[in-house]
């Protein structure tokens, strides 16, 4: 649960959650838990709404716009910004949602808008991302 994560791990996915402030080290270790809840059960009932959507994944989430794209990538910390195109960043949702599918045919709603650990793990994949890309990232440099 939340409760066992330290507070340096609860640090570092606030701020891969967009929760940084020049104070987030002395914030309290429950108030950054309920801040990043907050943000996972967001992102679980977003993800949910966009799979009940008809033929968004097939359509590569095509029928959202540019705006709502960027939001959604942002969000769950998938790439964003001046080097990455508007299409490879329908590609990166349309790839997370398959993955959120697979998670919930196989475990069902309830393991991402009701359980504490399938929330973490959505706010985990935004981490595991970008260490996957600081390699590349850095190789740019």
């Amino acid at each position: 649960t939340m409760q066992n994560i330290p507070h340096t791990q609860l640090i570092q996915l606030a701020k891969a959650s967009y929760l940084n402030s020049p104070i987030i080290h002395i914030l309290p270790h429950s108030y950054l838990r309920r801040q990043l809840l907050s943000i996972a059960k967001d992102i679980a009932q977003d993800d949910i709404l966009l799979l009940e959507e008809e033929g968004l994944i097939q359509s590569q989430c095509t029928s959202l716009s540019p705006q709502e794209v960027l939001d959604a990538c942002l969000i769950r910390g998938l790439p964003t910004g001046p080097n990455v195109s508007t299409q490879s960043m329908y590609t990166f949702l349309t790839n997370h949602l398959q993955m959120i599918q697979h998670i919930v045919q196989s475990r069902g709603k309830a393991c991402l808008l009701e359980n504490e650990g399938g929330q973490i793990f959505l706010l985990y994949l935004s981490i595991l991302r970008y260490d996957m890309l600081k390699p590349k990232l850095q190789s740019n440099t």
